[in-house]
């Protein structure tokens, strides 16, 4: 009987701390995202010259789950400023540093990178 006592309270231990610790996490992260994409959504679509500088890939996951990437570019503008930006990764494959083309960006979105061709 003592045993099945100590069950009970561990179980409602643990969904206290379910509730309390990570629900809330869930909750911000959630909120997070969805700001992130209404500030994305409300921002202008902006296109200038830009040149890449530095390409990477991000990995995550492994063990008992499969292993995701996620590309990222930074590219400098003619102000000398820079910023990096999620690629998809079928543009990650044929940009290469030191590309030179049109950049297209919607807040922290990737929209396209048209290279210049050089002659």
């Amino acid at each position: 009987m003592e045993f099945v006592a100590a069950l009970v309270i561990v179980g409602a231990l643990l969904s206290f701390v379910l509730a309390v610790c990570v629900v809330p996490i869930y909750l911000v992260a959630t909120r997070r995202q969805r700001l992130e994409r209404k500030r994305n959504r409300s921002a202008p679509m902006l296109s200038s010259l830009a040149t890449v500088v530095e390409e990477r890939v991000s990995r995550y996951g492994g063990g008992e789950s499969s292993i995701r990437e996620q590309h990222f570019a930074t590219f400098e503008m003619p102000d000398g400023s820079r910023f990096e930006l999620a690629v998809p990764e079928n543009v990650a494959g044929v940009i290469t540093a030191g590309d030179v083309g049109q950049l297209t960006w919607q807040g922290s979105w990737f929209i396209g990178f048209q290279r210049q061709i050089l002659r």
